[in-house]
């Protein structure tokens, strides 16, 4: 349509009526028409009609039918021509101009599309492609908006040009696109790189559009970090966490990397570089753990934010179906195995778990136990699960079987210490009514472990079962009753507990075996202090006054005072270990000497060290191997001593607390000793 002209549409109708509608000049190209005036629902075109469009009046020209030719199915052929009668009456003089009623089409071939305009253009991660390699490979992606549907030309194809912002060489190109995928991506490109971009419509003739040009645009590719990891969280397990996570979407992505430690920076790597979203991490302490886990891209770009989660070891499954089976003088146990790996289960023979005697422990799923008994009666059985971090089952199952005693047993030794009154070496023990009893507290030393040693004399060898029979039981450190408990919830009393029947934690018993073993091969020498000081390869002291002997662990040990002088001449190689005991009756704050060995290329002595609060093996030279352990008085300390050729090493072990400490530096040998003493040197 043409601004100031009138359009009409004519409408003929199924009947053979014939109507004249106005409409709406609207200048341009068009692909519907707008009445003038709105039509009546009844009087709007229906199907079939046909219809005519042009100027108003001009809408339909007059023609001559100049035949007819019948059809099929009663249509005919019509033949016309133009009518023109000012041309066909005119017999003499000029013809007249003919009105044809007919525009001249447009040379659409000569008209240029219009240029294209750009929706976006974008270069990141969302437009990687997989390369024949497997890498990714970076390209720009521009979109256009499409063509206006008024366009005279309509485009074939796109044309893109391109080249590195700053270059004036000669453009690149890229392979025409089909004008209706709207789209075209650029390639090859540089991560970090500017790019001046240019593109037009093409016709199927070659006529193109004007360009649109993109300057500078910068190719983010993949320098962006991955996205950070959501989903984070971890499943606690009796052997382990089990980690999970939500993909992160990129496709340089090459995996994860998960830490742990108390920051990102600072944690230790468990695992990198890591497909998939899940991981259990097997733990063998039950300390508590922070994860944190980041994504990595094809160049080492991490996720700029950690997801972390703080996560630690459960404690194993209560065991379930359990059983005790009496099996002459043993009993046989049985369970239903828990989840988790390294699973072990420990069963205890008593009224409660806590109080209850140790009686084994077993990897699978059933222990065997001797179980002599002298008399018939009801036994309780106790088991808990124990995983590799060391953590028991909350419950544990128990399970009462009666035991009847075994006849023509032959005993070889029968020992009723109790009758006795415990003879013997007793450690964090004492004796109270004819019963041995642990003391939780003793003045203001607390006292965990209790230990009574008797020895075991026998004139020949024999192989003979083993059996010690104990009775254990706990009671308050007094006779606390509920009106006496006037102390605050977090007061040190608040550990006194009335202990009921069941699965409660208490005091336990274990019973060990001790063979005196023979002298070794490569034993340079040993001493065993038992009331003498004569070595056991025959060494006698060179140096001996204020002797005085006490008990010891297994038997008589060496006193050792402020007058105490005892030494021996001993060839000492300058590789070489040893180990020894002392019994720490006073816990005194000063430098205190327990062994000393000198030669002619220094001394090497064993000491306390108030200045680094711990044991200390020290040279002359200042050198010092630490190993730091809580000192109690009547623990006794097991000490061991190495010099390897690149290596000094100390190890020191409590027999009241069970714990233990050790150092070792690269310190080399100070050479051969030729005597040792315990006291300065």
């Amino acid at each position: 349509m043409e601004a100031g002209k009138n359009y009409a549409i004519r409408i003929r109708r199924s009947d053979g009526a014939s109507q004249v509608l106005p409409l709406v000049t609207s200048q341009g190209n068009a692909s519907h028409v707008t009445f003038l005036t709105a039509l009546p629902v009844l009087l709007a075109p229906q199907p079939g009609d046909l219809f005519q469009f042009g100027e108003a009046g001009r809408e339909a020209a007059p023609m001559l039918v100049k035949g007819i030719e019948p059809g099929p199915n009663l249509t005919a052929k019509l033949i016309l021509i133009p009518a023109a009668p000012s041309v066909h009456q005119s017999d003499v003089g000029a013809i007249a101009a003919f009105d044809s009623y007919i525009t001249r089409p447009l040379q659409v071939e000569l008209v240029r599309p219009a240029a294209p305009v750009i929706w976006n253009a974008v270069s990141d991660e969302s437009v990687l492609v997989r390369g024949a390699d497997g890498r990714s490979i970076p390209r720009i992606l521009v979109r256009l908006y499409p063509p206006g549907s008024d366009a005279i030309n309509f485009p074939d194809g796109i044309e893109v040009r391109y080249r590195e912002t700053g270059n004036t060489g000669p453009w690149s190109a890229v392979p025409t696109q089909p004008a209706d995928s709207l789209s075209v991506a650029i390639q090859p490109v540089e991560d970090g790189k500017s790019y001046d971009l240019r593109l037009r419509f093409v016709t199927s003739s070659g006529l193109g559009s004007d360009w649109t040009e993109l300057p500078a645009h910068r190719v983010i590719g993949r320098t962006t970090p991955p996205t950070s990891v959501l989903g984070f969280i971890g499943e606690r397990r009796a052997d382990g966490v089990q980690l999970t996570w939500e993909p992160v979407s990129a496709l340089d992505l090459v995996g994860y990397e998960i830490r742990t430690g108390a920051s990102w920076d600072t944690a230790s790597i468990v695992t990198t570089r890591h497909r998939g979203t899940t991981l259990f991490v097997a733990l063998a302490d039950a300390e508590e753990r922070v994860f944190h886990i980041k994504a990595i891209d094809e160049i080492g770009l991490v996720s700029l934010v950690a997801s972390s989660i703080t996560a630690a070891v459960a404690p194993p499954d209560s065991v379930t179906n359990f059983d005790v089976i009496p099996q002459g003088d043993h009993v046989r146990a049985s369970w239903e195995p828990v989840q988790g790996a390294g699973i072990e289960y420990e069963l205890r023979a008593g009224t409660t778990w806590g109080t209850g005697r140790f009686v084994g422990r077993a990897a699978g799923n059933h222990l065997i136990a001797l179980w002599p008994i002298r008399q018939a009666m009801d036994e309780t059985f106790w088991l808990k699960a124990i995983s590799s971090a060391g953590l028991y089952s909350d419950t544990a199952a128990y399970a009462t079987t009666r035991l009847a005693p075994m006849t023509g047993r032959n005993a070889v030794l029968v020992s009723d210490r109790q009758a006795l009154n415990w003879p013997g070496v007793t450690q964090g023990l004492e004796i109270i009514g004819g019963n041995l009893l642990a003391l939780a507290r003793s003045g203001s030393t607390t006292i965990s472990r209790g230990e009574y040693v008797f020895p075991v004399t026998f004139d020949r060898i024999w192989r003979a079962r083993n059996w010690v029979e104990a009775h254990v039981g706990t009671t308050p450190a007094d006779d606390l009753i509920w009106d006496a408990a006037i102390f605050a919830w977090q007061d040190p009393e608040a550990a006194s507990a009335w202990l009921p029947l069941g699965d409660v934690d208490g005091a336990t018993v274990q019973s060990q075996i001790a063979l005196e073993a023979p002298i070794a091969n490569d034993l340079i020498e040993g001493f065993r202090l038992a009331g003498a000081t004569m070595g056991m390869r025959g060494s006698s002291p060179s140096q001996s006054a204020n002797l005085t002997f006490a008990p010891a662990r297994f038997d008589q040990g060496l006193k050792v005072g402020g007058g105490t002088k005892a030494g021996w001449s001993i060839e000492i190689p300058s590789e070489f270990s040893t180990t020894f005991d002392v019994r720490l009756d006073q816990i005194l704050d000063e430098p205190t000497v327990y062994l000393a060995l000198t030669g002619s290329s220094g001394t090497l002595r064993l000491i306390w060290s108030p200045e680094n609060n711990a044991f200390a093996l020290e040279d002359d030279f200042g050198q010092r191997v630490i190993a730091s352990l809580v000192r109690r008085s009547g623990d006794i300390i097991t000490f061991g001593i190495c010099q390897t050729p690149t290596a000094r090493k100390l190890f020191a072990a409590s027999a009241q607390t069970g714990l233990s400490a050790s150092g070792v530096e690269p310190f080399l040998p100070l050479g051969a000793f030729s005597g040792a003493q315990l006291h300065p040197a």
